[in-house]
């Protein structure tokens, strides 16, 4: 493709690399997530301005602000060095704010409203743990160690420092800290959320390998603003998904590659 071919997508050591090579590259490596970001975002902006929604000046000037807040630019120096550090414009930072600032707004027209029926329908998710553990690759030692514990032969502490072949547990005696059931396998939510303050549970097969367990707390669902924020988004990803899987879309760049 003799156009992509000629563009310089980045010059390395003085040796150019084309703009085709970059794509060629993502593309072997199946990292073309990209592309599809671009497309929502896009899709985006488009599905903000048909539902009627608009980004003002003074909508632009309180992003930005915010934006140099956030991330410590407290001089137009700074903001400029920090653009140039991400190879952006003026214009291209004003872009990306007005991206946002729509997808915020189309966030609060389309979805506010639902995030509590979610969260009621789905609120096992949202329940926590304290968990510590000792994971080890032999079974009969996994249950052997909970023998121990259950006989107060010896404590977890010092049972995770002596076997357990997770090197960050391990340094910390096992201990993991709070975990959200949604981020464990289905094998240790029931383990975990089947059990008790203080209970030890296992052995626990996972790829990892067995796990000895010991739950520390266990703690209930609730509806906070970071919940609320994190429902916000999976609502909105399946909204602007399930408009992208409505589309005929032809990748023409990558079909001349």
């Amino acid at each position: 493709m003799g156009k992509l071919k000629d563009i310089v997508a980045t010059e390395v050591d003085g040796k150019t690399i084309s703009f085709e090579d970059i794509l060629k590259t993502a593309r072997s490596a199946g990292n073309l997530g990209f592309l599809k970001a671009s497309l929502i975002t896009l899709l985006t902006n488009d599905t903000a301005v048909a539902e009627g929604i608009s980004v003002s000046d003074e909508d632009l000037q309180t992003a930005a602000d915010n934006f140099r807040q956030q991330n410590d630019l407290q001089s137009a120096s700074a903001t400029m060095d920090w653009l140039k550090s991400y190879s952006m414009t003026e214009d291209s930072f004003e872009d990306r704010l007005r991206s946002v600032i729509f997808e915020d707004k189309l966030k609060r027209k389309v979805i506010d409203g639902q995030q509590e029926k979610y969260f009621a329908e789905n609120s096992t998710d949202f329940q926590s743990a304290v968990i510590s553990q000792i994971v080890l690759n032999d079974e009969n030692l996994a249950n052997e160690i909970i023998s121990q514990i259950e006989d107060e032969e010896d404590d977890f502490t010092n049972l995770a420092r002596q076997h357990s072949i997770d090197p960050v547990a391990k340094a910390t005696g096992g201990f993991i800290g709070e975990v959200k059931r949604a981020e464990l396998s289905p094998t240790v939510q029931a383990a975990v959320f089947g059990a008790s303050d203080g209970s030890v549970v296992g052995p626990v097969k996972t790829d990892a390998g067995f796990h000895v367990i010991k739950v520390e707390t266990l703690n209930d669902s609730l509806f906070n603003d970071d919940v609320k924020h994190h429902i916000t988004n999976v609502l909105f990803n399946n909204y602007m998904n399930e408009k992208l899987g409505k589309l005929s879309i032809n990748w023409k760049l990558l079909d001349e590659l």
